[in-house]
């Protein structure tokens, strides 16, 4: 048997052909080792600050390896669970071309060991693989007795669901919750509300070890966390250390990041596109706009001005392959211009010279921020912040962020001098670290536990079909958002002619659909967007009482057993996506 800490060290030296160890990630493994041999009687609590670009995924990545290799045999499963299902595709996919590239393990076999587990991809049905990728709403419901894959026939009382198997693969792991800052910070209050009440479940109740991750995990939420746990389980608190990472440190201080503030005069977007051209001598140039039709909208003004192949568009409203191809062209490229929305915010492995970017509040500045001379030996980065400080710009921010945490963010970054952007802490003389910025202007929330929901996840005595019903009205069939998402599927114009005048077949092409279509989720307020300017290129279909019926109206997600959003194919391209 292998210690946790050699398994890491082993799996480094041989994925990334080098001998460079995280200090802090090796205080993880020296903590959770510990933990799991002479204290599982009790559940640990795990906090992990690292910084962007630390490689902190690395740490699922090499407690698989050891459990794979057998070299561990107080672990059987890891579960890395992600706010986003865009991120999962990612790592999950480079979690299989590396296992299969740098250690020569068969691809099938892979694939037989490690899972991902969400709308669109069912490959660990009962969370029974040795590596399961997971997002949030998913493993919520799988810890309810709900498994996402059967949800379908649950809500007609086809199924039970799996009973107890999910519950007991989760008994049976360690949990990592990464990007945490997104569903506990940055969400809206039922992630919070939820969130708090599964970890209460996993710490006291099932006694597994759980460790959430971030880089903008902010020092409040941390009070909030230790006030909530500290009786109920053993919480380990472990931050980036400077003095114990010289090398990281060293390597992230060299960097030169100039920090501009433009305040846009009327057309935002005509100064983003002119800060844009200016800067069209740089071989990498991200963009990151704060909705969809903005970043649209740049996008197009920028291929048709700058005459450069090499720009790209990404947003939430891409098929998963789709956005894979994207990401991989702008890998494989030398330059290239990359226009996005907070969909690159994380756990997107790319490094730009230049960020362009709408004003945002702190967490989101730091991600953004934290993609430029991201990779090691890159030294000089330009950052501009596009703002506009009058009210009639509201629509930029408001039902995206607090306007005034951004104005906020803004006067507190303008009374900097010298800000480490990739260091949490300032260790020059007048300098500031991203967590110096992050604390001073996130807005304190509260952790509140819903007992309901404690308890329906914790007893053995409720059916999957109840706890599905109560659930879907209490929580609109997501935990971490306002809105409910809708599955939605680009369709030949022939299908949505012949669904038009012949709704009854509608179960015959959805079924097909279900089976081998790549989804794209919606949320309610992006679907009415698409209706309302395209109505006759989109169709909402409901199922109600057993009949699938075409639905003109909203609201009707409490009336309704399932929705799903139809869109011709005409309104979606591989490089624009859906277009809005």
């Amino acid at each position: 048997m292998s210690s946790l800490v050699s398994i890491y060290k082993e799996f480094i030296r041989k994925a990334y052909d080098s001998s460079i160890e995280r200090a802090l990630l090796i205080d993880v493994l020296k903590q959770l080792e510990e933990h799991l041999l002479y204290q599982r009687e009790r559940g640990c609590l795990f906090i992990v600050r690292a910084p962007t670009g630390y490689g902190k995924t690395s740490l699922t990545l090499s407690l698989i390896y050891g459990i794979l290799a057998g070299e561990v045999d107080f672990l059987n499963r890891v579960m890395h669970v992600l706010p986003l299902r865009s991120i999962i595709d990612d790592i999950y996919e480079s979690c299989l071309t590396m296992f299969e590239n740098k250690f020569n393990v068969p691809y099938e076999l892979i694939k037989e060991a490690i899972g991902r587990q969400m709308m669109y991809a069912r490959g660990a049905r009962y969370f029974q693989k040795l590596g399961v990728f997971t997002t949030y709403d998913t493993f919520t419901f799988m810890l309810a007795k709900i498994p996402t894959s059967d949800l379908k026939l649950i809500s007609e009382r086809k199924s039970l669901g799996y009973f107890e198997i999910p519950r007991a693969s989760v008994m049976d792991s360690v949990v990592i919750f990464d990007e945490v800052q997104l569903m506990l910070c940055e969400g809206c209050e039922k992630a919070r509300t939820s969130l708090t009440s599964i970890l209460h479940v996993l710490l006291s109740r099932m006694k597994v070890p759980v460790v959430l991750m971030g880089a903008t995990i902010p020092d409040w939420l941390i009070r909030e966390l230790k006030l909530l746990f500290s009786k109920k389980a053993a919480i380990c608190i472990l931050d980036f250390e400077p003095n114990k990472d010289p090398s990281f440190t060293e390597e992230r201080l060299r960097k030169i990041l100039r920090t501009h503030i433009i305040e846009a005069e009327g057309n935002s977007i005509g100064t983003i596109v002119t800060t844009a051209l200016e800067n069209a001598s740089k071989d990498r140039l991200l963009i990151v706009l704060n909705t969809i039709k903005r970043a649209r909208e740049t996008y197009l003004r920028l291929r048709k001005e700058m005459g450069r192949e090499e720009v790209f568009l990404l947003h939430s409203l891409f098929k998963p392959k789709d956005r894979q191809r994207i990401l991989s062209s702008i890998r494989d490229s030398k330059r290239w211009i990359l226009v996005s929305t907070q969909a690159v915010e994380a756990g997107v492995n790319i490094s730009a010279e230049v960020l362009i970017t709408d004003a945002a509040p702190a967490p989101a500045l730091i991600q953004r921020t934290g993609r430029v001379a991201r990779f090691k030996g890159e030294i000089q980065g330009e950052i501009y912040i596009i703002y506009d400080p009058r009210e009639g710009w509201k629509n930029v921010y408001t039902g995206i962020y607090s306007l005034q945490e951004v104005k906020d963010t803004i006067s507190y970054i303008r009374n900097c001098e010298d800000i480490a952007w990739h260091i949490p802490k300032g260790i020059r003389e007048g300098s500031m670290g991203y967590l110096d910025i992050l604390n001073s202007t996130s807005e304190v929330q509260y952790l509140i536990l819903d007992k309901a929901l404690n308890y329906m996840i914790s007893s053995p005595v409720f059916v999957s079909d109840v706890i599905y019903r109560i659930l879907r009205t209490a929580y609109d069939g997501s935990f971490l958002r306002d809105e409910k998402l809708i599955e939605g599927y680009v369709i030949e114009s022939q299908f949505m002619k012949t669904i038009r005048s012949h709704v009854n077949i509608a179960e015959y092409v959805l079924g097909e659909l279900y089976e081998y279509g790549e989804p794209i989720p919606f949320s309610t307020s992006k679907m009415e967007q698409v209706l309302k300017k395209y109505s006759e290129k989109a169709l909402v279909l409901v199922k109600y009482g057993g009949n699938w019926r075409i639905w003109k109206g909203i609201p009707f997600l409490e009336r309704v057993d399932r929705i799903v959003f139809l869109i011709d194919e005409e309104l979606y391209s591989m490089e624009e996506g859906v277009k809005l």
